[in-house]
């Protein structure tokens, strides 16, 4: 239990929120179930908003094969009292889980922390290409076609021995960085060159207001060519791919404007429509890409 101080200079008790609610190790954990957690989410949301707080409570916090866990919790919950829910990729898919009653609130993929190598044994052994393109699928560009708004690595940093961790912790993690624990230059993990890339291209068609996902269409297979597009009300955007297959492809980007069915033409200085979700419809944005890939 911790004390911090609320915007109206009062004092609050942080709740013992936690991550993997359903997960206990050798170090000191604790469980939840659905029930305990909404009850919890009841209290804390009221409690914040009470203080002038806009602080998001997500529920869940754990693997997309627990999605039934998670709906349980959404349930049960009562309106408002979640703004959304964290997910983890340890076990399961992101299409396993985010979809219909999930879907519903906003999306956050929070955790995920590569195993059993190092950085540098990583290249050794010939995993590295293996793990970044797992990520994109699972973290980074996958869950964000689904409507996730966000995809964390984890740990950020992490020592050679994959440290440090609490007494019975793991030790086969690997942080996206692994800094020496002597001192040195720091290693980059196959993960880091993932986030890296996906943040820089997300980055640079960001403005004040945020960045949406816009829909995409190719004329290859999703397995072989993933494509993420970002755009913002101000027309900037940027494209992330991912080639999936064993050979070079070569992409063709086309970048058109498409009236929605029925509309007029557009006079010329004529405003962006208003968005109204995190993930634009064609007729929102008026304005499609399709990849073409050839081989």
């Amino acid at each position: 239990w911790a004390k911090y101080p609320s915007s109206r200079s009062r004092r609050w008790s942080r709740p013992p929120l936690l991550t993997h609610p359903w997960w206990t190790m050798r170090y000191p954990c604790m469980t939840l179930d659905e029930g305990q957690q909404a009850r919890l989410a009841a209290l804390l949301s009221r409690l914040l908003r009470a203080n002038g707080l806009a602080t998001r409570v997500l529920g869940h916090d754990h693997n997309y094969s627990l999605v039934k866990r998670a709906e349980a919790l959404l349930a049960a919950a009562s309106p408002g009292d979640i703004d959304g829910t964290a997910w983890h990729a340890y076990q399961g898919r992101p299409a396993d889980a985010l979809h219909g009653a999930v879907a519903s609130l906003p999306v956050y993929v929070t955790e995920q922390t590569a195993h059993t190598h190092r950085p540098r044994e990583a290249e050794e052994k010939g995993t590295a290409a293996g793990s970044v393109a797992w990520a994109v699928r699972n973290v980074l560009v996958g869950p964000a076609l689904l409507g996730a708004v966000c995809g964390l690595q984890w740990n950020l940093a992490l020592d050679e021995t994959c440290g440090p961790v609490l007494r019975g912790g793991p030790t086969n993690c690997r942080g996206l960085v692994e800094v020496p624990s002597g001192g040195g230059p720091h290693e980059r993990s196959p993960e880091w060159y993932g986030v890296a890339h996906a943040s820089a291209a997300v980055a640079a068609a960001t403005e004040a207001a945020g960045c949406w996902r816009v829909a995409s269409s190719r004329d290859c297979e999703a397995e072989k060519v993933t494509v993420l597009v970002t755009a913002t009300a101000g027309g900037r955007w940027s494209v992330v791919a991912h080639n999936g297959g064993g050979a070079p492809v070569r992409l063709r980007i086309a970048f058109d404007q498409a009236p929605a069915e029925g509309a007029g033409e557009e006079e010329e200085g004529a405003e962006a429509p208003e968005l109204t979700s995190p993930v634009w419809s064609w007729e929102e944005w008026q304005e499609w890409l399709r990849v073409e890939a050839d081989g």
